[in-house]
């Protein structure tokens, strides 16, 4: 990512009443993602424009002025457990994001206008600082979005899958950062893989860790007063909660003690789950489906290329974007 299109994501931030302050149309392909996906919602993420939330309300006599889809942002929320968060409009549909990048967007405007204090409490009165954590591969423009309009920093924290030989996208178990390996051991009592096909299956999974730790900055570190900050997970969605699950256990063992999952997608069951070791989850489309897929909330899906998650971890790290 040049230093000019880095400074075109900079400026395209949006004001309180969701205007884009930069129309300098950027000359990278992430860039271009973010910048499309805003005037595809005019920063508002869920299609309405800001006048026209207005206009709808004062037929109504209400005088005070939106800041997302529902009037009051709470009346949005479907609280499946007291410490998730999700929307109700989005509820059990699919196809609802038109790429990660567009996802980014709408849980950063989420965050940013109405949960960032439920995000981030207090200890004594001091708001917790954040640091945004992507996971490979699909987490990462997500993140990078989030990280980027929340002027947060951001690290990743690779975690993958252990995939089974037939699937590139089910998972037997996953392994960390951290070299730790954990097991989906009542589901692989299912598939009748043997121990050498397994542990061929994990070394491979092991390889790729250790090659995009490498190329994506290091094994993802916390600041010493781990207390006074929020660890905010990212990924583009929970399926079965495998890796999720392992990259929360990790930072626990680091020290982490508010950790925030931020997923556009998620299966409701496995929210749950995951609910049950976070502090805090948001996902805003939750789905009840035999079948799950976080492809099926995405329009347009494919898979991240590695080489480009590295150049732009490594064009935003290696600018002040986030002071």
């Amino acid at each position: 990512m040049s230093s000019s299109s880095l400074t075109s994501l900079q400026l395209r931030e949006t004001t309180s009443d969701g205007v884009i302050t930069d129309s300098t149309k950027p000359d990278n392909h992430y860039s271009k993602r973010l910048y499309i996906s805003n005037l595809r919602n005019k920063i508002n993420p869920f299609g309405r424009t800001r006048d026209k939330l207005v206009r709808l309300l004062s037929c109504f006599g209400a005088t005070c002025e939106p800041t997302m889809e529902s009037t009051s942002p709470r009346k949005a929320e479907e609280r499946i457990a007291s410490n998730v968060f999700s929307k109700n409009n989005l509820t059990d549909r699919q196809k609802v994001f038109y790429d990660r990048i567009e996802a980014g967007n709408i849980l950063a405007h989420w965050l940013q206008q109405d949960w960032m204090v439920a995000a981030l409490p207090t200890i004594d009165g001091v708001q917790l600082d954040a640091i945004v954590y992507g996971i490979p591969s699909g987490g990462i423009p997500v993140a990078a979005t989030i990280a980027t309009q929340l002027k947060l920093p951001l690290q990743v924290a690779v975690v993958s899958k252990i995939l089974l030989p037939w699937n590139t996208e089910v998972g037997c178990g996953a392994v960390s950062f951290r070299q730790t390996v954990k097991w989906n051991e009542p589901f692989l009592h299912s598939i009748g893989l043997s121990k050498e096909r397994l542990q061929k299956q994990m070394e491979e999974a092991l390889t790729k860790v250790n090659r995009r730790t490498k190329a994506l900055g290091g094994v993802p570190t916390i600041p010493t007063r781990e207390e006074n900050t929020a660890v905010i997970l990212v990924d583009d969605g929970l399926a079965s909660g495998w890796t999720m699950t392992l990259a929360i256990e990790e930072f626990r063992k680091m020290g982490a003690k508010n950790i925030v999952v931020v997923v556009p997608t998620g299966s409701y069951d496995v929210v749950l789950k995951i609910a049950k070791i976070a502090d805090v989850v948001f996902c805003a489309n939750i789905r009840r489906e035999p079948s799950f897929a976080v492809a099926a909330a995405y329009e347009n899906w494919y898979d991240e290329r590695e080489e480009e998650m590295v150049q732009l971890i490594r064009s935003l790290n290696n600018k002040s974007c986030y002071k």
